[in-house]
């Protein structure tokens, strides 16, 4: 028979592991309660940036398609086609473009059936004899500058620029301006066809110079191996000495 101290320790130890039951699935309960409520405050903000606001897709909510009183601009040559907007007046920027000619408002293009800013560099080229701002190409559909590697080359004897900050050459070629002359790349049209420490070799230019590279010259020079190394041309490739 168990004496009356024991009695007590026991109710004191089963009201403890209550409240540690207790204390542990109300922590549960709190954490549920939070994921949820972050999950529902997530999927709100979801479903509001999907559609309805300013210049967001209309809701298919017939009764309410934009928020705040908007109105539902839809595209004439696509009724699929839409978005919220205060004014629905075509031809302005980013709004729709209008089915008659001026398709959108001076300053501006028609692109993908939206008036969209244009001229400017990196922008739309505009349309008509002023596509571009002065000093500025269109090219690829867009405004850019001349001269840079990838652009189209400037008129007059300075086509294209040296690439900054590089031993690069740079050239025109078919109108572009491209690099040429450096390692695994097109050598240059005029000479040297070769930025130093690369081979010209059949229109490419090739790394030379370093061990068990080809020797730059297929004279027995100098400059034919990197001295640094301690290394010289050898049946056409630079060896240690």
């Amino acid at each position: 028979m168990p004496n009356f101290t024991e009695i007590i320790l026991d109710r004191k130890f089963s009201k403890i592991l209550l409240l540690l039951l207790l204390l542990i699935f109300s922590g549960c309960s709190i954490s549920q309660k939070k994921s949820t409520s972050n999950s529902n405050w997530q999927n709100e903000v979801l479903l509001a940036d999907e559609c309805g606001y300013d210049g967001l897709k209309c809701c298919e909510d017939k009764d309410q398609p934009c928020k705040y009183g908007q109105n539902c601009c839809v595209n004439p040559g696509n009724d699929k086609d839409n978005y919220c907007s205060e004014s629905c007046e075509l031809g302005k920027e980013k709004s729709f473009c209008r089915s008659s000619d001026p398709s959108c408002d001076f300053g501006l293009v028609c692109h993908s059936d939206r008036c969209l800013t244009c001229g400017n560099e990196n922008q739309l080229c505009c349309q008509g004899q002023n596509e571009c701002a002065d000093n500025l190409f269109c090219f690829n559909e867009k405004c850019v500058t001349c001269g840079q590697v990838g652009n189209p080359c400037c008129p007059g004897a300075e086509a294209c620029q040296r690439p900054e900050n590089t031993d690069r050459r740079s050239e025109c070629s078919n109108g572009v301006c491209r690099d040429c002359g450096y390692s695994s790349g097109a050598a240059c049209l005029s000479e040297p066809f070769c930025i130093p420490g690369n081979l010209h070799n059949n229109d490419s230019c090739y790394r030379c110079g370093g061990l068990n590279q080809p020797c730059c010259s297929t004279e027995k020079n100098a400059d034919a191996c990197d001295q640094k190394e301690n290394l010289e041309c050898l049946s056409g490739f630079c060896i240690n000495k």
